[in-house]
């Protein structure tokens, strides 16, 4: 054998062993599981109608957060004629009291909560330091017809000073913002010493069952 035709010989068989390795190589990575593997759902943000379905990433494990809001960031909602304006005293570290009793109209606070978002926690903080009376907090919706519907409430109990109560049993519990507008009211029920019932804030928890607000970019 010649010693061109040897090193022809020995350049055909490298190739053969590399061209068997890319081979297997390529058949691992085929049948390899995908390192993020993450189901497509259907659905366009929208948790009640889904009129043009699409595509989304659901996440490995849903996203939670919180909205929390201080006492002090709620206002009074404006009287029904005759009554007179509730007055709003502020307290150090954030609380807020009615400061003209008996005037019991609600404190109030809109929320901004994402489409979609699933409520998980009602909670609120207070100071409590009456003997007969209670405050309490409601989580409300609103259809911009004249409706309310009540989705949560807890109340203040016993006299434990500085508190918090909270509720799970929030119904419904998903944000639709393309129907209806959230708020939260606070009734302090002043009595002849009003600042023995304080809001201090309010924490609203909330998760997502799926990423629908985040769209796959398809080619």
């Amino acid at each position: 054998m010649s010693k061109r035709q040897l090193v022809s010989l020995i350049v055909v068989t490298d190739l053969i062993v590399l061209a068997l390795i890319g081979v297997g190589f390529w058949g691992a990575l085929q049948s390899a599981p995908p390192l993020l593997a993450q189901a497509p759902q259907p659905g366009d943000g929208d948790p009640d109608h889904d009129p043009h379905p699409g595509f989304y990433v659901v996440p490995d494990v849903p996203s939670s957060t919180y909205l929390s809001l201080a006492g002090y960031t709620f206002t009074a909602r404006p009287p029904i004629p005759p009554a007179s304006p509730t007055q709003l005293a502020f307290y150090p570290g954030g609380g807020v009291y009615i400061s003209n009793p008996p005037n019991n109209d609600p404190l109030v606070a809109n929320l901004n909560l994402p489409n979609g978002a699933i409520l998980t926690e009602f909670r609120f903080y207070y100071y409590d330091a009456s003997d007969g009376r209670d405050a309490t907090a409601e989580l409300r919706r609103t259809d911009f017809m004249g409706n309310i519907d009540s989705l949560a409430s807890v109340s203040s109990s016993g006299t434990p000073g500085f508190s918090s109560v909270a509720t799970t049993n929030i119904q419904p519990n998903t944000i639709n913002n393309a129907s209806y507008a959230y708020a939260v009211h606070v009734y302090l029920n002043p009595g002849s010493n009003p600042d023995r019932l304080r809001l201090y804030g309010i924490r609203i928890g909330y998760t997502f069952a799926n990423a629908n607000y985040l769209p796959m970019i398809k080619k």
